[in-house]
């Protein structure tokens, strides 16, 4: 069961590094089920994540609010640090929709889980949710105070298209002040760090024959272990 896991999980990882959200949600839920059933609790953390991410990138927020519901356990679990992710979730899961009441109470309870001496990648993920939150909800001079810090962590790990994200809020709450100067300069900063990663997806294209071809092997090997596992049974 767990090795059937986690081969979907990797064809899922797989999938969504070709941009293909449809198939790799398909085997990340496959992998969360099979996980969620042989009681692997370390399993269904580890790839919750990845089933909650693709609905974010098909802006499917039905299934993606059905799956945190499904999925609340883990962030009860008092051992694991689930909560700030899980939050941080339902944040952007609502603002799909420009949602933003229903966003608020899980912003309150991110900004009572992070604070500005959690780890570098807790405040990334506020940020994350919480920038655009208050983009949403016409709180623009909030968000002066995150702005700076989420461009220098995306700078320092090379994430042009959270840069983009983060530019493109800039230049939003710069225009809505009034603070045109500063918005002409973030929107040419949005420019950029988008040229930069569809450059960067441009060169991952050229690798995407050959993962297509390990896919279909690795298609091939669930298909096959699935049916040995429907014979045993039968047996």
């Amino acid at each position: 069961g767990q090795e059937l896991s986690t081969i979907h999980n990797r064809v899922g990882l797989t999938y969504y590094r070709l941009m293909q959200y449809r198939e790799a949600a398909n085997h990340f839920t496959k992998a969360f089920s099979i996980a969620l059933a042989n009681k692997d609790t370390l399993g269904t953390r580890q790839i919750a994540p990845n089933v909650i991410d693709t609905w974010l990138r098909l802006e499917n927020q039905p299934e993606l609010i059905s799956f945190l519901k499904s999925a609340r356990f883990i962030a009860e679990h008092e051992k694991m640090r689930f909560k700030e992710f899980y939050n941080h979730s339902y944040v952007r899961a609502y603002l799909l929709t420009g949602d933003y009441k229903m966003a608020e109470p899980y912003v309150k309870e991110l900004h009572r889980l992070v604070n500005d001496s959690s780890a570098v990648n807790y405040r990334s993920m506020m940020y994350k949710a919480v920038i655009p939150y208050y983009v949403a909800a016409g709180e623009y001079k909030k968000i002066y105070k995150y702005l700076p810090e989420n461009e220098s962590i995306l700078k320092q790990w090379k994430i042009f298209s959270g840069l983009a994200d983060n530019y493109l809020w800039w230049y939003k709450a710069d225009s809505a002040l009034g603070n045109h100067a500063d918005a002409i300069k973030h929107y040419k900063l949005y420019k950029q760090a988008s040229d930069s990663s569809l450059r960067l997806t441009a060169n991952d294209q050229v690798n995407q024959l050959m993962i297509q071809y390990e896919t279909f092997k690795k298609d091939q090997e669930i298909a096959s272990k699935e049916s040995n596992i429907t014979a045993l049974t039968t047996q």
